[in-house]
């Protein structure tokens, strides 16, 4: 089904086109990708070098990643439980963050950004968080910070295929039902993965809503419903290396009530596809290279109403072609790579299909000598003619700390919405945001084993703080002209300027039993002009502060904790006259690990209490935010040779 739908977009692109980490070391061990051992060195290592880099649990999750991000301390603009759900990270805003899938950027050709309520966690195996700019490594909109999703593989270890199944189901509050499955065949030479997930809530919640005197309303219009199938096909033979990966997801929603009104909000129906094929050629000895093609497809259809039968629909289409070549010698690393994408996009409000071609090249250079690393990237970006460049480094100092720094440039180029929405006066005058940034800090890590003959380490520690300033230039606004609305480049900008800081500490009293403290805070000042003469504010919807903290105690059968996940004040107008209020969740979990089944099954159960005092709370203007909540779940794995 996979492959047929991947054709069938295929085929209507073509028909439609007429006028009509901190280091290397370091990010292998947070994300320990699978498939990619092959290669001496990626684009991804000079992408991680000196940065902040958060690695996050992926696989066995049916939330979307607003859900599963977001009680990490990542901070999301959500236009209440159906809406829209946009990041933003170190102030940036929401077409400044750049989402990364298997290697293709994957942000809306048409809007710039990704809704990470149509992303879903089920089946990723990695998901990492890379902080600040990187447009240098990942191309445009990678000024706050990057997204890395990647479907990776693991070769069996026999010639015969080895089975392995999972699946899972949750019950929640608010109508919430979902299933997931996932099949795996694999051997040394061949994977073959197929992953699907059913999602449903009604999200019938109440709520105050003091704009109509009601303490208690219940929410409507605010089902939502999803659905996801990929499939993964690898094969390895001799110094050849091929992965296929198709993704098709849905989502049908309604969009809730407004605090203050009757009125329906309408709905919107998503659909995106996304496609591919990637050929890794290691011979011996140091040279590697990496290709890829691949397809996304984002389908947006607006009703106004609930029961509207014709909505506003919006397509857009990207082709992307990669090349990379990789040379690694005793100290010195270098690749040299190509990126070509080709956007195409339709809407009521275009004059027909709207194009570009976007060709960048790319050139990368890395030293090390022990456990320090310094690193060079450059990118330009032959359609708009804008040059970046990253240069970082790490260096141990004292026994158990080091030292990252890096400086980097980046760039954001208008969207296809930018450029030719008729209402927006089909500005084509259009320059590229363009942004500077700088950051440095410290890492620590403690490992003390202690007296005991039963733990292995005692206490482990591990703590990271950051300090960062950043500029944007000429950011791109819709501003009134008239009667219409269009994009321009303000001859103002921002300055961003914040300390993000991380820790975790674990105490073993046996070889099972642990006590976990968790803490991630991130503290954003911003000051944006209009205008170079104008007063500078505090950017809109960005909290002063944000973070989470997590206490937990594990055995080897189970595992109980609970965390807090704070929102710092937000300001809700460019001249910071009124704000949001802060708030707090505190959430629950109660985990049985591992329970061994008939038939070879090995299950697992999670128990969540979400909200668990009840916060009243907006995440956004007018749009209300569910109360107390809780959520079963039941993973079931099998795991049977052939």
């Amino acid at each position: 089904m996979m492959f047929a739908l991947c054709a069938i977009s295929l085929f209507s692109w073509v028909s439609d086109a007429t006028p009509k980490l901190d280091s290397v070391s370091r990010r292998m061990e947070l994300v320990k990708p699978a498939d990619t051992v092959f290669v001496h060195v990626q684009r991804i290592d000079f992408a991680t070098l000196g940065r902040v880099v958060r690695s996050y649990s992926a696989g066995n999750d049916d939330r979307s990643l607003t859900s599963a991000l977001g009680g990490a301390g990542v901070f999301f603009k959500q236009y209440g439980v159906a809406g829209s759900s946009t990041i933003s990270r170190r102030g940036a805003d929401a077409n400044q963050t750049q989402v990364n899938w298997n290697g293709l950027p994957i942000n809306n050709a048409m809007l710039g950004m990704t809704d990470f309520n149509t992303l879903l966690n089920w089946g990723n195996t990695e998901m990492f968080l890379v902080e600040g700019g990187n447009s240098a490594s990942v191309g445009s909109g990678s000024m706050g910070g990057t997204l890395f999703l990647k479907n990776g593989v693991a070769y069996g270890t026999k010639k015969t295929f080895e089975f392995k199944s999972k699946g899972l189901s949750t019950l929640g509050s608010f109508g919430e039902r979902n299933l997931a499955g996932d099949v795996t065949l694999q051997n040394q030479r061949w994977v073959i993965q197929l992953s699907a997930l059913r999602f449903e809530t009604n999200n019938a919640f109440r709520f105050n809503d003091l704009g109509l005197d009601m303490p208690s309303r219940l929410m409507e219009n605010a089902h939502r419903q999803q659905s996801m199938f990929r499939s993964v096909i690898a094969q390895k033979s001799g110094a050849h290396f091929f992965k296929w990966v198709n993704e098709y997801a849905s989502m049908q929603r309604n969009l809730g009530l407004a605090l203050g009104s009757f009125q329906p909000l309408g709905r919107q129906d998503d659909h995106n596809l996304r496609s591919v094929l990637e050929h890794i050629y290691q011979p011996k000895g140091g040279f590697s290279a990496t290709h890829r093609l691949g397809y996304v497809q984002d389908q947006i259809n607006y009703f106004s109403s609930p029961s509207l039968e014709v909505g506003s629909l919006s397509i857009g289409k990207t082709l992307h072609f990669q090349s990379e070549f990789y040379r690694v010698w005793k100290i010195w690393k270098a690749f040299l790579g190509n990126d070509v994408q080709f956007q195409q996009a339709h809407s009521e409000y275009y004059l027909g299909w709207s194009s570009r071609w976007l060709p960048a090249t790319l050139l990368g250079l890395s030293a090390s000598k022990g456990k320090s690393h310094v690193g060079f990237n450059a990118r330009y970006e032959w359609h708009e003619k804008v040059p970046t460049m990253g240069l970082s480094f790490l260096y141990p100092c004292a026994k158990q700390g080091s030292i990252k720094a890096n400086i980097h440039s980046s760039f954001r180029r208008p969207t296809l919405n930018d450029l030719f929405w008729v209402t927006g006066g089909m500005s084509q005058g259009l320059k590229s945001e363009k942004g500077k940034g700088a950051e440095v800090g410290y890492v620590f890590k403690s490992i003390n084993s202690g007296s005991s003959k039963y733990v292995v380490a005692r206490w482990m520690g591990q703590a990271e703080i950051t300090w960062y300033y950043r500029t944007v230039d000429q950011p791109i606004l819709w501003v009134p002209q008239g009667a219409y609305w269009m994009a321009k480049n303000l001859t103002g900008g921002g300055k961003y300027m914040g300390c993000q800081f991380s820790g975790q500490l674990k105490y073993s009293w046996t070889q099972h039993q642990a006590l976990i403290v968790k803490t991630y805070l991130d503290r954003v000042s911003s000051r944006v002009k209009q205008t170079p003469e104008a007063q500078a504010y505090q950017q809109i919807f960005v909290p002063d502060w944000n973070g989470n903290a997590y206490l937990g105690a594990e055995t080897a059968g189970f595992e109980v904790g609970i965390g807090m996940d704070y929102t710092g004040k937000r300001f809700i107008q460019t001249d910071n006259l009124q704000s949001l209020n802060p708030y707090a969740l505190w959430n629950f979990q109660w985990v049985v690990k591992q329970v061994n089944l008939p038939l070879g099954m090995q299950g697992q159960c999670k128990l969540e209490g979400l909200n668990i005092f009840n916060q009243v709370y907006v995440n956004m203007p007018g749009r209300p935010m569910p109360g107390r909540s809780v959520r079963l779940t039941l993973l079931i794995k099998l795991n049977k040779n052939q």
